[in-house]
């Protein structure tokens, strides 16, 4: 017996199909009888969107066209560890640090302060968009990392060591300012440990992300 299927695929290194010149991003809610849904970065199917069983032998594609090659400038002056992840096979020594697109390879950039302590992690072009993904990451007076911040999306990616995180971070969040649309706003975009007033740093209270759930003497 025969099975229809709809097959979702990633493609890449071409700009063009067919001479036509394909969008950079798109956003459908109905689907229009496409064989090919084809975009360079982004292709977002809203609530709702939804394909119809294929006749029998027909195949839908859904693929995302040429992704971008990955440019990381890590901060000089900086103390970091890279972490690369290779995606496609073939990576010997010699061709380490050659260059590849982000389908190919993932980087991660952990930041250390100057007593070794892990500072911000930036995602190399993480994002839909081909935007970092930052992590800000500071300590109290005693060294300890009572509030954790959730990662935000920046407006580039390069890989570099952003200075005011902690500014950006809470402007990604906050409602009326946020560049990301799809990202729930929150005054408190940020999770808050209460220790007790003593050497053994026991946790008294845990809080998460979002208002409802700060500890009490944060509220």
């Amino acid at each position: 017996m025969k099975k229809n299927f709809l097959t979702l695929i990633s493609l890449f290194g071409f700009v063009a199909v067919q001479g036509q010149r394909l969008p950079q991003d798109t956003t459908l809610n109905s689907y229009s009888n496409q064989i090919n849904i084809q975009a360079l970065k982004s292709i977002t199917l809203q609530n709702g969107f939804h394909i119809p069983a294929p006749a029998a032998g027909k195949t839908v594609t859904i693929s995302i066209v040429g992704f971008q090659n990955l440019l990381s400038t890590p901060t000089a002056g900086q103390n970091y560890i890279m972490t690369k992840t290779f995606r496609s096979p073939g990576v010997t020594l010699a061709t380490l640090n050659a260059q590849r697109t982000i389908g190919d390879e993932n980087q991660s950039i952990q930041y250390f302060d100057g007593l070794g302590r892990p500072s911000q992690t930036v995602q190399l072009m993480a994002s839909p968009t081909y935007k970092d993904i930052v992590q800000h990451i500071e300590y109290d007076g005693f060294g300890r990392e009572s509030t954790k911040y959730l990662p935000y999306g920046e407006k580039s990616g390069n890989g570099s060591f952003r200075a005011s995180a902690k500014s950006t971070q809470s402007d990604f969040y906050k409602d009326g300012v946020g560049w990301d649309v799809a990202a729930v706003k929150t005054p408190n975009p940020y999770a808050v440990t209460v220790f007790e007033n003593s050497p053994l740093n026991r946790v008294q209270q845990q809080g998460a992300p979002g208002s409802p759930w700060q500890p009490s003497a944060n509220r």
